[in-house]
């Protein structure tokens, strides 16, 4: 018997969805879980994860590609039915900007409701991004709010309703400590603990982050 991969629900006119970009390089679980939250607290009908093909906001290039990231990305939601990967800044050449991502995603699905994603640490420089008060006319910027954690809310844009916080699980994990990890001749239980197993096993044996 052949097992299918479960049919993953596509964004539909009058629904309202979550957009998470980023890196993902590669995705952990923080990332499920503030997606998870929102989602959650906002009853979305699911959410797309979208790696950056190009980010144009990081120092260094991504030390994953962009063919690795997608396949660690769809592997992390495999088995989460709302949940999805979403390589649309690949198919149609975007920028990396996230209002040129989220302007694409409205014309291949029109008519839904974007959320756009973001950790509360990254709020702070939200008002540094590019065309924020675009971003906030073509979807609503959600906030996950940590526990402890005093959030700086965006302050040049009168957004009123079009910025939302929402509570989320204190995940500390990041990144670059799941690289660092990663980068062991033999990786310890540590790293097991931030990834889906279906993830640590991509990076074992595709040898990712090894110096």
């Amino acid at each position: 018997m052949i097992n299918r991969k479960p049919e993953k629900p596509t964004p539909e006119p009058g629904q309202s969805w979550g957009l998470f970009g980023g890196a993902f390089d590669p995705i952990h679980y923080g990332h499920l879980a503030l997606a998870q939250d929102i989602q959650s607290a906002l009853k979305l009908a699911g959410v797309l994860f979208v790696p950056s093909a190009r980010p144009p906001h990081r120092n260094n290039v991504c030390q994953a590609s962009f063919e690795n990231r997608c396949a660690m990305t769809e592997l992390a939601v495999e088995h989460l039915p709302t949940f999805s990967c979403c390589a649309i800044e690949r198919d149609e050449n975007l920028s990396g900007y996230t209002i040129h991502t989220i302007q694409a995603l409205k014309r291949r699905h029109p008519e839904v409701s974007w959320y756009l994603m973001v950790g509360a640490d990254n709020a702070g420089t939200f008002d540094a991004w590019y065309h924020p008060d675009e971003i906030l006319a073509e979807s609503i910027l959600v906030i996950g709010k940590r526990p402890g954690f005093a959030g700086k809310s965006p302050t040049s844009i009168s957004a009123g309703e079009r910025i939302i916080w929402v509570e989320s699980r204190l995940v500390d994990i990041s990144a670059t400590n799941v690289r660092q990890l990663a980068a062991a001749q033999i990786p310890t239980d540590r790293f097991y603990e931030l990834v889906p197993p279906a993830v640590a096993r991509y990076i074992v044996e595709h040898r990712l982050y090894r110096q």
